[in-house]
């Protein structure tokens, strides 16, 4: 089995105040109480040179072939992007039909009709509209307060998305069988590990939900079409803090101090048919 690594340190939580349409019994902030976070970077690196990563242009297999195998691709995300604010991605019916719905409250300007599908796949994962936000009865409170949930109209703030592309070296066999594990590491003395989530995507309709409880060699291989050392796979990865679980809420905003993830890749090589 071979490998490739990505390494998210120093991810932190903002507090959230803002209001939308949904009722339900989850923790999210009540205030706008804001938790520091240290400078983040995304590590993105081949741990050998059989698994190779790329990242931003470097996005074809010649590209990525080209490059130093061992070097370390560091993506810079700024110390404000990498505060994030609760949220979630609609993951039952119950949550989809709440979403959609025709409403005469306003959101920015006007009556509109809000939409929410499951997120369950690539397409539904990268659509803003199956995600969302709220804002919970109080400070103490670890349950929704009525009315207050509203659909992302952005990614910025609450989710980050990064992508990667994963190819074979020059003359190597096709890999399959891709998988992730997840090193999710509590920062500074916090209680936040539970709530620092991902879901994964590949090209090849691979989808997977990646948390501290589901966390080791997580299948992601969708459909398994070969990588081969003339295509890639892309790879997308949506970083969120759920708002969901009880640990978030504005009394224990001091205790919220973020969290790193450590992603390897791999797959299993195979004789070329």
């Amino acid at each position: 089995m071979k490998k490739s690594k990505i390494i998210i340190p120093a991810l932190g939580l903002i507090a959230l105040g803002t209001a939308a349409s949904i009722t339900g019994t989850v923790a999210w902030f009540s205030m706008n109480t804001q938790v520091t976070a240290t400078g983040m970077q995304v590590v993105a690196k081949s741990d050998n040179t059989f698994l190779l990563i790329g990242t931003g242009s470097n996005n074809t297999a010649a590209l990525i072939q080209a490059a130093n195998p061992n070097e370390t691709v560091a993506l810079t995300v700024s110390d404000e992007d990498a505060q994030l604010y609760p949220c979630k991605p609609v993951q039952t019916a119950e949550e989809a039909a709440l979403l959609n719905t025709t409403t005469g409250k306003k959101v920015g300007e006007g009556a509109i009709t809000v939409a929410g599908a499951i997120v369950s796949n690539a397409a539904t994962a990268d659509a803003v509209t199956n995600w969302y936000t709220a804002t919970a009865a109080t400070s103490a409170a670890s349950t929704m307060k009525e009315g207050s949930a509203r659909q992302l109209t952005s990614f910025e703030h609450y989710v980050i998305k990064k992508t990667v592309y994963l190819t074979v070296s020059v003359g190597a066999n096709p890999a399959n069988n891709l998988k992730v594990t997840a090193d999710i590491a509590q920062k500074d003395g916090g209680t936040d590990i539970a709530a620092c989530k991902m879901v994964v995507t590949t090209d090849d309709s691979g989808f997977a939900f990646v948390n501290n409880s589901n966390k080791t060699n997580v299948d992601i291989k969708g459909t398994n079409t070969d990588i081969t050392a003339t295509t890639v796979r892309t790879v997308n990865i949506y970083i969120y803090y759920d708002g969901s679980e009880s640990v978030v809420y504005t009394n224990n905003a001091v205790n919220l101090k973020g969290a790193t993830i450590d992603l390897t890749f791999t797959v299993d090589s195979h004789p070329a048919a």
